[in-house]
């Protein structure tokens, strides 16, 4: 570790210290680094602020703008109102009480050249239609004598016919079948003496009038002036682009922001549905009609005169800041050596003083850990050997770091097969970057240790090959596990008792009867050899079949580990029926099995599995007792079926009888976890079995399926390589 006085000899500050002028020539650079700061600040300030009253006085210009058309078009559909009212108020005044009264009093020439005559002064008007209530035309100022055309499936006719009271109603824009020109209908009704619908007095509104005065009404090149409704229909635009008459654009957003009694204009920023330029607009409302005037510019056309002025200013500012910058870098130049000589010296040390404090922290962690930590290196002849073992490793094994060597354990600490896996994750881990396994190990005082060992393969910068293990013993959680495994083993036998008594209490009332037959068998004169080999022969057979069940509870319940192997699944499911068989009659449930006979072997331990396979049974047998009645005793089965799927088999295990709860479901294999009653069940039996095939390399699950509960487990059919 370094000295404060080595440390301190080469810092940055003792060499600036050392050297008067230094100090003057930071005060200067610092001086021109603040004008430059506040030169910088004001210019972009200044522009700032004059971006936005740029924006603010096109903002102005464009509600101006908007304003004005918008109460043009106000005033041009006025004078539409005022003709479509004067014409309400006379047919009404003549006393009108049916379609039959509308035709005599319009269906004339003298009318039609009257009606005609009133268009001449409103430009924006393109046509007067009259429709009775039926919706048929009576008369038009299109055309002489009147054709024949009816309206009283279009919308807002039907509004008419829906509420008489209604003032008028607002059409859909259209193109005009007789020239094609865009148009709306403005409808107003008419009415009888007590309030009757007569029929409708129709505008067509021409909106290539309103087309034609906002293109003349442009501020410039890339604007725009649209007429919406205030439902997002657009009725017309200049310029005409790709944005189709009559589309609904759902700009709802401007509509709610000028409601009625509300703000008449509104100002917005957005980008174009058709173009994608953004760009600044204005809405204004009609003052008696559902209808927007929008204008719009683009937001480049908004700033053009602020990027000139603030184009100028930034290069003023761009001017004197490199002068600033010349003058300092030409100070700071004069100083740069020895600045350059300092620095280097100081980080130098510094990097130097957390290498060793770094090395010591880690050394110290490493030797704390309850793990053992070893670096190993590949050399050129590809053979892997330690460069790094923490002294940890005598708790571990026995032996010393030195004592330990190049890992070569003799056979009487290691065996074969786990010293071939060891080699095999050191492999691993430099082929694929990481391995774990576990092994055995003798300790040097004669116990044996379960090891898990994981690790990590790295790639040098000069392109050797290393890997970092991380040792930990793992004996004592292996031994709680074969502790558990054996408790819940040990739990089924017990839940097994009486059913097994009785399993064997058969044979042997029949051993009874047939030694009983046989000696007053024996006791008969005339009495053949055949009949007595046959009662003998009976007798053994029965005392066989009370063997094999007592044979296989002494296996089952036998402690101890157990080697991995191919275990054939209907042989273990044979077994586990055989455990069970008197609780199944008992409960009045039956096996419905179906594995093909060619099912491969799964890689594991025979009697855990049949640990599991009695756990998932033996619950599903519980839940038909507790279902009683809900279950008629035809349907108490559970279903047993195998499959292979690819490098594994598969088992799955269904019953009908009411599943689990859904809230519990995800819970059921958390230790000491039961849905049944108190003192009826561990909580531990589907924790175990969710250990046992983990430990198997395989999988189980749990759901619900059909009105009752499922479990699939799936294992390997071969072992891991090694």
């Amino acid at each position: 570790m370094l000295s404060k006085r080595q440390m301190s000899a080469g810092s940055p500050r003792a060499i600036i210290d050392s050297t008067s002028d230094r100090r003057g020539v930071r005060r200067i650079v610092i001086g021109l680094a603040l004008t430059g700061a506040l030169i910088a600040l004001l210019t972009v300030a200044f522009i700032v602020n004059l971006r936005d009253r740029t924006l603010d006085s096109a903002a102005r210009d464009l509600n101006t703008r908007a304003t004005l058309l918008a109460d043009h078009a106000q005033h041009a559909l006025d004078s539409i109102d005022l003709l479509q009212q004067a014409m309400v108020e006379r047919i009404e005044a003549s006393g009108v009480r049916s379609p039959a009264d509308l035709r005599r009093l319009l269906q004339t020439r003298a009318e039609f050249d009257d009606l005609k005559g009133r268009l001449r002064g409103l430009p924006q008007l393109q046509a007067i239609n009259v429709h009775d209530a039926t919706g048929d035309l009576v008369i038009s100022t299109r055309h002489w004598p009147t054709k024949q055309s009816n309206i009283a499936q279009r919308p807002y006719f039907k509004l008419f016919q829906g509420d008489p009271t209604l003032p008028r109603a607002f059409s859909d824009p259209r193109a005009a079948t007789e020239d094609g020109v865009w148009m709306f209908y403005i409808e107003h009704p008419i009415h009888g003496p007590q309030g009757e619908f007569i029929g409708t007095i129709g505008a067509a509104v021409d909106l290539a009038y309103f087309a034609k005065l906002y293109e003349s009404a442009l501020p410039s090149q890339g604007s725009l002036i649209s007429l919406f409704r205030d439902d997002g229909t657009l009725l017309t635009r200049a310029p005409v682009g790709r944005a189709p008459l009559g589309g609904n654009f759902e700009f709802a957003s401007l509509a709610d922001l000028l409601p009625p009694g509300g703000p008449r204009s509104v100002l917005t920023r957005r980008l174009g549905v058709v173009d994608g330029v953004e760009r600044m607009l204005v809405g204004t409302r009609l003052l008696s009609y559902p209808m927007i005037v929008r204008v719009g510019i683009t937001m480049d056309q908004a700033l053009a005169s602020w990027k000139d002025q603030a184009g100028f200013l930034g290069l003023a500012a761009g001017v004197i800041e490199l002068a600033l910058v010349w003058v300092g870098r030409l100070i700071w130049r004069q100083s740069r050596a020895r600045q350059q000589i300092a620095a280097a010296m100081a980080i130098q040390v510094e990097s130097e003083r957390r290498r060793l404090e770094a090395a010591h922290e880690l050394e110290t962690l490493i030797a704390t850990m309850p793990s053992v930590v070893i670096r190993l290196q590949q050399d050129p002849a590809g053979v892997i050997k330690p460069v790094y073992i923490s002294p940890t490793i005598k708790e571990l094994t026995g032996y010393t770091a030195e004592e330990v060597g190049d890992i070569a354990w003799p056979a009487e600490h290691l065996r074969t097969d786990d010293r071939l896996t060891m080699r095999a994750a050191e492999r691993e881990a430099l082929v694929f970057g990481y391995s774990a396994s576990e092994i055995s190990f003798r300790h040097r005082d004669g116990s044996i240790r379960r090891i898990m060992g994981k690790m990590r393969g790295l790639q040098l910068d000069n392109g050797q090959l290393e890997v970092i293990a991380v040792w930990t013993d793992v004996t004592a959680e292996r031994q709680l596990s074969a502790q558990l495994e054996h408790a819940g083993k040990m739990a089924t036998l017990g839940e097994l008792t009486t059913g097994i008594a009785h399993e064997l209490a058969q044979p042997l009332a029949a051993i009874t009867m047939a030694a009983e037959n046989g000696i007053r068998i024996a006791q008969r004169d005339g009495v053949t050899r055949e009949r007595v080999l046959t009662k003998l022969q009976l007798i053994l057979d029965l005392a066989r079949r009370g063997a094999d069940v007592l044979d296989h509870m002494r296996v089952f319940g036998r402690t101890g580990g157990v080697a991995t192997a191919p275990v054939p699944l209907v042989g273990v499911l044979n077994a586990a029926a055989l455990l069970l068989r008197s609780k199944l009659a008992k409960a009045g449930v039956s096996l419905n099995i179906d594995m093909p006979t060619d099912l491969p072997a799964a890689f594991g331990k025979a009697v855990p599995l049949e640990q599991v396979l009695l756990n998932v049974m033996g619950n599903s047998c519980d839940a038909y007792v507790s279902a009683g009645a809900a279950v008629p005793p035809v349907a108490r089965i559970i279903w047993v079926k195998g499959w292979a799927e690819g490098a594994r088999v598969v088992i799955e295990l269904r019953d009908c009888a009411g599943g689990i709860p859904e809230a519990v479901l995800p819970r059921i294999f958390e230790p000491f976890f039961t849905t049944k009653e108190v003192g009826s069940g561990t909580g531990l039996g589907l924790s175990i079995s969710y250990g046992i095939i983990t430990d198997m390399g395989g999988t189980i699950t749990a759901r619900n399926e059909q009105g009752g509960a499922a479990f699939r487990i799936v294992l390997p059919v071969t072992g891991p390589e090694v």
